[in-house]
């Protein structure tokens, strides 16, 4: 969800800078923003000792509904079964009751692999997996200063967005995250790519003493 802010946009009044990480590049960054980007980087990584509580979107209350339809055409000789489960946030359509149960299976082997966050304490799981695949091509991470400015750019306060993906084939969750930022938006890999541009931006700002 993008939030944004009333303020006059800070270019005018300071240096901004670009940040450039593989192809990937956000522009007209104030030092203030890099500091806000910094800030939220922290917070997603703190210790669980330090965490706030998290709220999930949709309530516990939504009704979920299952149905099985049974269909027999006239040009045929059988029937054709579909399963379908019907939340207040999506349709799930499966063809059989074994893909059902399969989906069934799988879900639940997901929420044993990750820290549950629906709790009074929650973990911090980004830590959990901190090594980067041993494939994984950590791109450098290059701040510098950006000499144009439109001032076209919608502000919007800094949010990281950490996803958690996990399939069959794979022996642990997968954990990425997108930074959005003054609408723009920047993909990191893994941990080590986001601990990577943290460093990046703690030394720029050590720098300008902020």
């Amino acid at each position: 969800m993008k939030t944004t802010t009333n303020k006059k946009n800070d270019l005018s009044s300071g240096q901004s800078y670009s940040v450039r990480i593989g192809n990937q590049l956000l522009r007209q960054l104030s030092i203030s923003r890099l500091k806000e980007i910094q800030e939220v980087i922290d917070a997603m990584l703190a210790p669980k000792q330090n965490s706030i509580y998290c709220q999930t979107v949709k309530k516990e209350k939504d009704q979920i509904h299952f149905d099985k339809i049974r269909i027999r055409y006239a040009d045929h000789n059988c029937f054709h079964i579909l399963y379908s489960m019907d939340t207040h946030d999506g349709y799930l359509q499966c063809t059989s009751s074994r893909q059902m149960r399969k989906i069934a299976l799988s879900i639940l082997t997901f929420l044993n692999l990750i820290e549950r966050e629906e709790s009074d304490k929650p973990e911090a799981y980004s830590l959990v997996y901190s090594s980067a695949p041993q494939n994984e091509v950590l791109f450098p991470v290059d701040i510098q200063t950006d000499p144009s400015r439109d001032n076209n750019f919608l502000e919007e306060t800094p949010a990281i967005c950490q996803q958690i993906h996990w399939s069959e084939e794979a022996v642990q969750p997968k954990i990425t995250y997108r930074l959005t930022v003054d609408d723009q938006a920047l993909d990191l890999s893994s941990i080590p790519q986001l601990l990577q541009f943290r460093q990046k931006l703690v030394e720029l700002l050590d720098k300008n003493n902020i």
